[in-house]
């Protein structure tokens, strides 16, 4: 079971409109997936596939989260997103604005006393409390951290540049742009690995570069890892890799 808040990313599976094209007739484009642990409801709500509603279930029935996106495939979330225990008590909801958690965040125990109250503002944290089970105020630490890779960003860089160095990849004197987007899955492994622009030369070499990258850091949702989005814009130039800012 994954219970997430920057969501599980699932490959979109290839199709091919026909006459019977449900989208045609104004009704949204389903599909489900069933995985080892859970089943993945996807609701796409135009016909570029981009606004949709996500949810999953475990394997006995019982839901556990439901997502709203403005553009899946990017992993842009626009809405409220919910989590629930098994026991159908709500784990927590949290409201998003183009990507951005942005509103309240609320977080329960399973016995439905509350653990935390925080308020964010384009995605900055901007008042929080949290409590412990006998309802007790404590700290509190930051609810979801996001995916990284270990070390510092230049130790990432230089491995990057030596694993496409590897390649054979030829250098240019002049800079060129190239976004990637990664899963981190829970075990710090990558489970997706997309390069844009797709068609580019150094797309293929970057995307087994970045394949060749171990142990990269997953992202953390009330202390426990999950599966999370994680991406960045490079600029190469020459044999030198940067990030864009």
């Amino acid at each position: 079971m994954k219970l997430t808040l920057l969501c599980l990313l699932a490959l979109a599976s290839a199709f091919a409109p026909s006459d019977d094209d449900p989208i045609k007739k104004g009704n949204p484009l389903v599909e489900r997936r069933v995985h080892a642990t859970y089943t993945e409801e996807i609701t796409f709500l135009n016909r570029r596939r981009e606004v949709a509603t996500v949810r999953t279930f475990a394997t006995d029935g019982h839901r556990i989260t439901e997502e709203h996106y403005a553009n899946y495939e990017q992993g842009i979330k626009h809405g409220l997103t919910r989590c629930w225990y098994p026991n159908g008590q709500t784990y927590w909801s949290s409201d998003f604005k183009h990507g951005d958690m942005h509103g309240p965040l609320l977080v329960y125990y399973a016995d439905g006393a509350t653990k935390r109250r925080e308020y964010f503002k384009r995605g900055l944290s901007r008042e929080s409390k949290c409590f412990d089970a006998t309802g007790q105020a404590i700290p509190c630490e930051s609810f979801a951290k996001p995916a990284s890779f270990p070390g510092l960003e230049k130790e990432f860089l230089k491995e990057l540049g030596a694993k496409l160095a590897e390649s054979g990849y030829k250098t240019r004197n002049e800079s060129q742009y190239l976004t990637y987007q990664v899963v981190v899955e829970e075990d710090g492994t990558l489970g997706l690995i997309n390069v844009y622009p797709t068609d580019h030369e150094l797309a293929t070499p970057l995307r087994k570069a970045l394949g060749q990258l171990i142990n990269w850091k997953p992202a953390t949702v009330d202390n426990a890892p999950v599966a999370a989005h994680f991406g960045q814009t490079l600029i190469f130039h020459g044999k030198d890799v940067y990030v864009s800012r």
